[in-house]
């Protein structure tokens, strides 16, 4: 007796005794097939996982040869600046962090602490549209008291004055914008700038935080400006490659630092993780490469 069925669209033909035996038969087959197939699939997944590798590693390998060197080195620096103090996302944390790179005084009114202070001014103003004199920032404080409220951080170079509020995670306070440009235009009338800095998302990576459209009066400079766009404006200054003596060589060390704790904990997306470079996630890799190449094409 001869007998026929199909398995996974195979037909199968047999000399089998009975129809017992031959249902037998067939089981068998379809167990063999069953995992014939599943092996093929396996197979299959890692050989596209192995092609996508590839392409990846492809992809990394050539962009990196349009980045410098120096810019991913400042990136695998270990430690970062404030994850191991358990406050990277703390705004006090970032108000002294950026007051001490633009050039912070000590309490005896002492010369600047930071030896790329005018560098860091600088490029922070240029982003504004402001041309400034080459001198170092001056008076530079934390916490800056005003008739209402208290600004993240006040200086003033050349004959500019200029406030930045910072928002990590806190809300803005009621009209806290229009206070700032008030209490510029009453002390400082068509001398003031108020530097709006923000994060590019909230805490757990929810939308971008969304805080209302602002207008400042005519006689006083605004500007926004998020934590990402900080980041590519000092990382040439961190990264340069130049023979600094020895106290302008920790101030860049110490800089890039900070900014690792920037692309870690308030960029969008992410543009670096804890490690060397070579250790991270190949997304993490790419994102902080365009970011690179954003900073260079600016510098």
């Amino acid at each position: 007796m001869f007998a026929k069925a199909s398995v996974h669209g195979v037909y199968v033909v047999t000399r089998t005794r009975s129809a017992p035996e031959f249902a037998a038969y067939v089981h068998s087959m379809q167990g063999l097939a069953n995992t014939i197939l599943a092996d093929y699939r396996k197979l299959a997944i890692l050989d596209n996982g192995a092609r996508l590798s590839r392409m990846i590693y492809e992809r990394i390998a050539q962009a990196r040869k349009s980045v410098p060197a120096a810019a991913l080195e400042a990136f695998s620096l270990i430690p970062d600046l404030l994850t191991p103090l358990a406050c990277e996302r703390r705004e006090t944390s970032h108000t002294r962090a950026l007051s001490y790179f633009l050039g912070a005084q000590t309490a005896a009114g002492d010369v600047s602490l930071f030896p790329l202070a005018r560098e860091c001014a600088a490029a922070l103003l240029s982003d504004a549209g402001v041309k400034v004199p080459r001198v170092d920032p001056s008076d530079v404080r934390a916490e800056f008291q005003l008739d209402k409220g208290r600004a993240d951080v006040y200086f003033c170079i050349g004959d500019l004055h200029v406030l930045i509020e910072a928002k990590v995670d806190a809300e803005e306070g009621a009209d806290q914008r229009k206070r700032y440009c008030d209490w510029l235009a009453k002390y400082h009338p068509g001398r003031g700038l108020l530097v709006f800095l923000t994060c590019d998302e909230n805490q757990h990576g929810d939308a971008p935080r969304r805080f209302s459209a602002f207008e400042s009066p005519e006689s006083i400079g605004y500007h926004e400006m998020s934590f990402s766009r900080l980041l590519e404006l000092w990382l040439p200054i961190a990264a340069a490659r130049q023979e600094d003596d020895g106290t302008r060589a920790d101030a860049r060390d110490y800089l890039k630092r900070y900014l690792k704790t920037v692309a870690m904990h308030l960029c969008s997306p992410v543009c670096a993780q804890p490690g060397t470079f070579d250790q991270w996630q190949p997304g993490t890799q790419l994102a902080l490469m365009n970011r690179i190449r954003a900073a260079w094409k600016d510098a």
